[in-house]
């Protein structure tokens, strides 16, 4: 298997990302009061390690190219998820890209969802075609 090196190791690497609707902050998400809790059993963790396995507190300069899809009307995952982790991509040079669906809640119609398969054919295209 190919993968970068580091030290006796192969490591396989993430090498293009879209994410949609992305939950980068779980923070808000783990408080025992929040009823999203119970909701979903992937935030059933302890609240303390939220910044752990929260996306946006993991940014580094070696992350993966990506591709962030939002709807501007999502009160499940609010758009600032995105608009967050977009800063902080920009902040390390990490390739990256915000598409804001208007209109859209957490999920999109058909137009929406055109766009989407559209604009990931491009990013992956772009970000992994082997150069001929």
């Amino acid at each position: 298997m190919g993968g970068i090196k580091r030290g006796t190791e192969d490591v396989a690497r993430v090498a293009a990302v879209v994410a949609v609707f992305p939950p980068t902050d779980l923070g808000p998400y783990v408080d025992p009061k929040n009823p999203l809790r119970e909701q979903f059993p992937a935030l059933k963790f302890e609240p303390s390690r939220a910044e752990a396995y929260s996306p946006l507190m993991q940014v580094t300069a070696d992350d993966a190219p990506t591709l962030l899809f939002h709807g501007d009307k999502d009160e499940l995952v609010p758009l600032w998820h995105s608009e967050k982790i977009l800063k902080a991509f920009q902040s390390a040079t990490v390739e990256s890209k915000l598409v804001v669906i208007e209109g859209a809640a957490h999920g999109f119609d058909a137009a929406g969802n055109r766009r989407l398969s559209d604009e990931m054919l491009l990013w992956f295209d772009k970000n992994l075609a082997v150069p001929r």
